[in-house]
């Protein structure tokens, strides 16, 4: 099916567009992996580095605007952590926000062999600048004004046969929202987990270069649940016999990204915060920012997951048991569990009263499906 046709029969929901993802997850990898002994290294060559110079390495750093809030935060406009995506022949540097904007939207699979020295996104040089510019801002490509319509325009360019279909993932992203998002973090974060505890069994590296493959194709599920959409709605697969289920789930997913709500966690349940969904990472009026602690929250999540995985590594190396805490899943208590005060417009109110009308109350914040998965994840003990 052509991207035009996939576009005319299914509504795509994205919970932030790629930058968004790559914005979060750099700021989280510079706070997290400041202090772990970069570059990791295995042989003669470097598998994972810091890089003060990015665009050398063929990577790109965004720069942003001077009152986000991102940017404001400590060590977050830190030397860019670059990830390399091939095997010991040939290659490309990109950052770890790269690889949390790519892995989900444009790769469902993790293929990475450390045995092999191999974690590839494609075959081929082209593929992989395709892809990095998807990463950086979904524009300049050819025929796409909508970052939907730029993916769509660029998988459409894409001849090699591991990405040919790469456009598809957009409408079967189930795993990206609600309860299936927690499981898809879940899953993803295990293997991250497991890999790095077999770099600290062995002493080789290799396994925890995997490790930061494997747990951006989880954090791209997880930044995705800070998406307001994305919390409240079960997406249906577009290429199940519920085709007319997702075009509606699209639809909601967007009547509340634009809407708005006022969220809390577990980590700080007397704390609430106001989130929006794609393109409103920073939502402004003017000059006055509306949801100042989401992009901090979602970057500490990032952050908080990938420090868990240096612990797995660390206590292993030191042949110990992991520390009681942090708490394998503790990332999880940074995301979202409750939501109150989400005022959809009208026509949105008439369209799915069943979701207005259960999360526009001001009193209470009323708890999100996957907040019992969530609970009972963070009680996980190592």
């Amino acid at each position: 099916m052509r991207p035009w046709m996939i576009l005319l029969f299914a509504a795509p929901a994205l919970g932030f567009v790629p930058p968004e993802h790559k914005r979060i997850a750099d700021a989280g990898a510079a706070r997290a992996l400041a202090s772990a002994g970069l570059p990791w290294k295995h042989g003669d060559r470097a598998w994972v580095k810091a890089s003060a110079s990015p665009r050398a390495d063929g990577a790109v750093w965004l720069e942003a605007r001077g009152d986000d809030p991102i940017a404001a935060m400590p060590g977050a406009k830190g030397t860019p952590v670059l990830v390399w995506a091939g095997d010991a022949k040939a290659g490309d540097w990109f950052t770890f926000g790269d690889l949390v904007a790519i892995y989900g939207d444009m790769r469902e699979k993790v293929a990475c062999d450390p045995a092999a020295s191999a974690c590839r996104f494609g075959k081929t040089r082209s593929s992989h600048a395709r892809l990095r510019e998807l990463a950086k801002n979904g524009r300049n490509l050819p025929g796409g004004k909508t970052t939907e319509e730029a993916i769509a325009a660029a998988a459409a360019k894409v001849t090699d046969a591991d990405t040919r279909g790469a456009v598809a993932i957009l409408f079967r992203n189930g795993n990206h929202f609600s309860t299936r998002g927690v499981q898809r973090y879940a899953e993803m974060h295990r293997a991250a987990l497991a890999s790095a505890q077999k770099a600290g069994q062995s002493g080789d590296l290799r396994w925890l270069w995997a490790a930061l493959h494997q747990e951006a194709a989880g954090l791209h599920s997880l930044t995705d649940l800070f998406a307001l959409g994305h919390m409240v709605v079960h997406r249906h697969d577009s290429g199940s016999m519920a085709r007319l289920l997702s075009i509606r789930d699209g639809l909601v997913h967007n009547a509340f990204n634009k809407a708005g709500a006022t969220v809390a966690n577990l980590a700080e349940p007397n704390r609430k915060w106001r989130a929006f969904g794609d393109h409103k990472l920073v939502a402004r009026v003017g000059r006055r920012i509306l949801n100042p602690d989401q992009g901090p929250m979602a970057v500490r999540a990032v952050e908080t997951a990938l420090k868990t995985v240096l612990h797995a590594w660390e206590a292993a190396r030191a042949r110990r048991r992991p520390d009681p805490a942090p708490r394998p899943f503790e990332a999880l208590r940074l995301l979202p569990i409750c939501i109150q005060d989400a005022q959809l417009g009208r026509a949105a109110r008439m369209l799915y009263p069943d979701y207005a009308d259960r999360f526009r109350s001001p009193g209470r914040c009323k708890d999100l499906d996957y907040r019992r998965a969530v609970e009972q994840l963070v009680a996980q003990p190592w």
